[in-house]
């Protein structure tokens, strides 16, 4: 059986690495699921590339919505293009989310890493076992 690969569309800020890595990467990683960000990979060429192409090969896309940046709502569209339901919006408050984006599977964390966890969890569950 292959390992399921999960992608994470976010900013690359400092403020984010918390939710990164404690409310997305260590459980579902503790799930026996691959996650990773762009930006931990090692490649040549450019950016935008590379995000499209591991939106084209991953299982699942988490995308957080958290303060409507621009080039996270762009790879949005372009995951939500191919993958449809695979992909998990987050964020901390739904005003971040798009009104044509809010009838997509998403979650509103607050400022708690451990309700981004817990429903997180719930969801890649209940996407992987479909």
């Amino acid at each position: 059986m292959t390992q399921s690969t999960i992608f994470v569309l976010m900013p690359f800020a400092k403020k984010y690495d918390d939710r990164y890595k404690l409310g997305i990467k260590q459980p579902l990683e503790d799930m026996g699921l691959k996650c990773e960000r762009v930006d931990e990979k090692i490649f040549v060429g450019d950016i935008l590339s590379q995000i499209i192409d591991n939106i084209k090969k991953a299982d699942l896309v988490i995308a957080d919505m958290t303060g409507s940046n621009p080039n996270v709502l762009y790879e949005v569209g372009f995951a939500h293009a191919i993958r449809g339901e695979t992909t998990i919006l987050i964020t901390e408050d739904v005003k971040y989310i798009p009104s044509d984006l809010r009838g997509i599977n998403h979650i509103v964390y607050g400022e708690s890493i451990v309700k981004l966890k817990t429903n997180l969890v719930r969801a890649v569950k209940r996407l992987i076992n479909k």
